[in-house]
């Protein structure tokens, strides 16, 4: 049996034997009876027995002490009708709503199990939730884009590792520079941000504060010694600062930019950008990764003027350059469309599918082919003026 397993059965074994017992117990008593205790040496028992104590209280466990007045001895308790939580009400449209979230998150992500542990006690036994999706639960279909087999397995790792205070060990992949290495960190908080999974810590061996993409572990997460605990998270990280931030903004600031936005683009920005403020129609971003930032500037099609700084601007006139160099001269030419497959004809000799001819097919092709060179150019051209 591993050694989470073991602690797991020693904490449910002690909050059950208080709350059955009703009364305060002694650490004899509970060593004496709590399984998984009972074997143990008393320096051994008074080590995991604190730490288990410690570790309940801040799960939320109201596991209180007092001391004896006559014995001197310490005697702990723990009440059963503080450990429950007040009796939840929910109405039918309520449980369908829990019941549509089971369905639509069901292996859908790496949290889609204890989510639907978690639903179902909240619907309190009540019937629905073990019957088949209906067709409109089926529909909706939401998954995170690095989602794999794996990440579920890392992510309670890393939670593991989190809890614990325990510093891990893997191979990252980092895409700047397309290759891997080993990295050796104090992981201090996960979070959600855009479908992908992240995990701050602090990075040992660069000794800097790193953001990590989950989905880039390669390989499993080991833990990098034997003891219980290896570091102490600082009391005054925050991981708010590090929610809500765009692709240039990730990694350490650089420096401020100013981009001049169109309406139809400032009313977004002042919305989805939180790390960032609008003035007269002029966004102010912090930047970590300016060619990013070029790239969103191109993707805006003119509705956006880079200001500053002056290596923003020659970015974007670069990208344009370019993307106007790749649509000059002649068009390349589609490939030529194969020939529609004939289908055995009806008993009237007709062909039936969806391909009524092969000229139809070849009609089609020629449609879906690269945009006329002429009309790129001017696009191009009309937003090159305006960086002018």
């Amino acid at each position: 049996m591993s050694h989470d397993t073991d602690k797991l059965i020693r904490q449910l074994s002690l909050v059950a034997f208080l709350m059955a017992e009703r009364r305060p117990l002694t650490a004899r008593e509970i060593k004496s009876t709590v399984e998984g205790y009972s074997e143990m040496s008393d320096e051994a028992f008074a080590r995991r027995f604190y730490s288990d104590r410690a570790e309940l209280i801040g799960l939320g466990v109201p596991l209180q002490s007092q001391r004896d007045e006559f014995t001197g001895e310490e005697l702990y308790t723990l009440r059963s009708e503080q450990y429950f939580l007040p009796e939840l009400e929910l109405d039918p449209d309520e449980l369908a709503a829990l019941q549509t979230a089971v369905y639509l998150l069901e292996g859908q992500f790496a949290y889609s199990e204890p989510l639907r542990l978690a639903l179902q006690n909240l619907a309190l036994g009540r019937r629905g939730f073990d019957d088949s999706p209906t067709e409109t639960a089926v529909r909706v279909d939401v998954r995170d884009p690095d989602y794999s087999q794996e990440t579920a397995g890392r992510l309670t790792k890393l939670e593991s590792a989190i809890s614990k205070q325990r510093t891990v060990k893997f191979t990252y992949w980092t895409l700047s520079r397309d290759n891997t290495s080993e990295r050796t960190v104090n992981p201090y908080a996960l979070f959600s941000e855009q479908g992908s999974w992240y995990m701050i810590g602090d990075d040992l061996d660069r000794r800097d504060r790193r953001t990590f993409r989950v989905s880039r572990i390669r390989g499993d997460i080991r833990f990098a010694t034997r003891r219980e605990r290896d570091f102490r998270a600082p009391e005054t990280f925050d991981p708010a600062p590090y929610r809500g931030r765009q692709p240039w903004q990730w990694g350490e600031v650089e420096g401020e930019a100013e981009i001049e936005l169109a309406p139809e683009t400032a009313w977004w920005a002042e919305r989805m950008i939180e790390h960032g403020r609008m003035e007269d129609g002029v966004l102010h971003t912090p930047y970590a990764a300016l060619p990013q930032l070029a790239g969103w500037v191109l993707r805006q099609e003119g509705r956006a003027r880079p200001l500053a700084p002056p290596e923003l601007v020659d970015l974007v006139a670069e990208g344009l350059d370019q993307v106007t160099s790749a649509h000059e001269g002649e068009p390349s030419k589609p490939p030529r469309a194969a020939p529609a497959r004939r289908r055995p004809a009806t008993a009237c000799g007709a062909p039936t599918g969806p391909h009524r001819s092969a000229g139809h097919a070849a009609s089609f092709s020629r449609r879906s082919g690269p945009c006329r060179p002429a009309s790129c150019s001017r696009r191009s051209s009309a937003v090159s003026s305006r960086l002018r």
